[in-house]
C-alpha cells in the first residue's frame, strides 16, 4: 500500500473531498472541504488523484531519443487529438516501452492550476499527481477495472491507460473501443467516506505511470 495519504474530490466539479491516510491503526477516511482536508492532512505525503474526465491518458510513438526531446516533440504529436491549444495544456511522460511508445497525460493548464491554488489556500502541497484511473488495481490484458459511485465510472484499461465518465456511457464505450473480455467492478456506494476502496492505493507505486507532478 502506498504510504501517501490520498486526496481526491468528492465528485467532478464538487468543492467537497476525500481523502484517505494510511496509519499503524488502519487506514484512516474523510471528507469535507479543503480547509478540512488541509487541517486533516496536514505534515503528510499528500498523492492528489485528478477526476478521470480532467485527463487524457494516451501513448504516442515519436522519433527524438531522449526525455527531454520527447517532451518537447510529444505536444505538437497530439495537436490534432486535442480540443485545446497545446500552450494550454500541460503534459506528463511516463517511461518509453521498448518500442518507443510514452505514455502521457494532459491536462489543461488552468484546471490544474485551480486545483493546486485550492490545496495551497489549505496549506497542502500534493508531492505526487496521479490521473484517477491510474489508482486503480491494474486489469489482465484485455479486461478493464471499473470503479462505479454516484451516476460515474473511472476505468484503467492497462497499464497506462484509462478515463473517465458518466456510468450511462460505459456500455456505449466499451462497444466502441476493444471490447474488454470482462470488467472487474468496483463499486463505491455514495457518500460514506469509509466505502472508498482501500485498493486505490494499489497502483500508485507502478513503475513507468505518467505521473503529473512527482
Amino acid at each position: 500500500m502506498s504510504s501517501a495519504s490520498l486526496l481526491r474530490l468528492a465528485a467532478p466539479n464538487s468543492e467537497r473531498w476525500r481523502w484517505c491516510s494510511p496509519g499503524s491503526d488502519g487506514v484512516r477516511y474523510g471528507e469535507g472541504s479543503v480547509a478540512e482536508a488541509g487541517a486533516a492532512l496536514a505534515g503528510q505525503r499528500v498523492t492528489l488523484l485528478l477526476p478521470g474526465p480532467d485527463v487524457l491518458l494516451t501513448r504516442v510513438k515519436v522519433p527524438a531519443r531522449g526525455r527531454a526531446k520527447a517532451a518537447a516533440a510529444i505536444p505538437w504529436a497530439l495537436e490534432e487529438r486535442l480540443v485545446h491549444e497545446v500552450e494550454a495544456l500541460h503534459f506528463a511522460l511516463g517511461t518509453a516501452d521498448a518500442e518507443g511508445n510514452w505514455p502521457v497525460a494532459v491536462i489543461a493548464r488552468d484546471r490544474l492550476d485551480g486545483y493546486l491554488a485550492a490545496l495551497r489556500s489549505a496549506g497542502l502541497e500534493p508531492h505526487s499527481i496521479v490521473a484517477e484511473p491510474l489508482a486503480l488495481p491494474q486489469p489482465a490484458d484485455d479486461c478493464w477495472t471499473v470503479l462505479e459511485e454516484a451516476g460515474r465510472v473511472t476505468v484503467r484499461t492497462g497499464a497506462h491507460d484509462g478515463f473517465g465518465a458518466e456510468a450511462e456511457l460505459l456500455e456505449p464505450l466499451a462497444t466502441t473501443l476493444a471490447p474488454p473480455e470482462s470488467i472487474e467492478r468496483l463499486r463505491a456506494p455514495d457518500a460514506p467516506a469509509v466505502d472508498w476502496p482501500h485498493r486505490l492505493h494499489t497502483a500508485l507505486d507502478a513503475a513507468g505511470a505518467p505521473r503529473v507532478l512527482d
